[in-house]
């Protein structure tokens, strides 16, 4: 399964084959491995990027204006990408979806960071 995820995000070589391979992902998806998750609404591996050392964030709150320190871990909501389904009611196939292309995302940025390291020396 994991396999199935890395090539969903790779150049193919039709449109046809990176429809198969999405619709076999697809189709051996757990839909409710994620249900009852909390799920972060920017992905972590972003909110990461501006916390500080102890993975802490100034957030403001929007009714109040307030503002306080919070750890990434808390930056999350219960069942935001889970949606009711007729088939499956609940449905948590979104956030399996985002949650492999936002891994794909975090190797790019790694990627970028690690020769921007190298630059910078």
């Amino acid at each position: 399964m994991i396999l199935d995820m890395i090539n969903l995000l790779q150049t193919h070589a039709s449109d046809r084959e990176a429809d198969r391979l999405a619709r076999r992902w697809l189709e051996n998806l757990d839909c409710r491995a994620a249900v009852g998750k909390r799920h972060h609404i920017v992905p972590r591996f972003l909110l990461a990027r501006f916390a500080s050392q102890q993975e802490q964030l100034r957030v403001r709150d929007r009714s109040t204006g307030a503002t306080s320190l919070r750890a990434i871990g808390d930056l999350a909501v219960r069942d935001f990408h889970t949606v009711v389904t007729d088939s499956h009611g609940l449905d948590s196939s979104l956030e399996s979806l985002l949650g492999t292309v936002e891994g794909g995302a975090a190797e790019i940025l790694r990627g970028v960071d690690a020769t921007l390291s190298g630059i910078v020396r």
